[in-house]
């Protein structure tokens, strides 16, 4: 998962094998750091949601990492997936966030 965080509004992508491509992610972080991401097929139709919470990186040195903690559901998903993605600084001044999931993907 590559999510880009620019002010309140995220962008990015992630690989889902199943799929064998990647999927769109667009969302938003609110003033509570609640963060809601919708992934959306080739056409725009909404196919799944994610939510978690925005929050200082745990275990790290570096006040200035974030990171998002949380779960969501696609269209094949039977059960909600857990997903955490730590920002890097490697895209200042948005914030870059990667992450590998329990799904299996990035």
């Amino acid at each position: 998962m590559t999510l880009f965080a620019r002010r309140r509004a995220l962008t990015g992508s992630y690989f889902y094998p199943k799929v064998g491509k990647n999927i769109a992610l667009s969302g938003t972080i609110d003033k509570d750091g609640n963060v809601s991401i919708s992934e959306s097929d080739d056409s725009g139709k909404q196919t799944g949601v994610f939510k978690g919470k925005w929050k200082p990186a745990t275990d790290s040195p570096d006040p200035t990492l974030n990171e998002i903690d949380g779960s969501g559901r696609g269209p094949m998903a039977r059960k909600k997936l857990r997903f955490w993605c730590r920002s890097s600084r490697w895209n200042s001044p948005r914030h870059a966030i990667r992450s590998e999931s329990d799904q299996g993907g990035e």
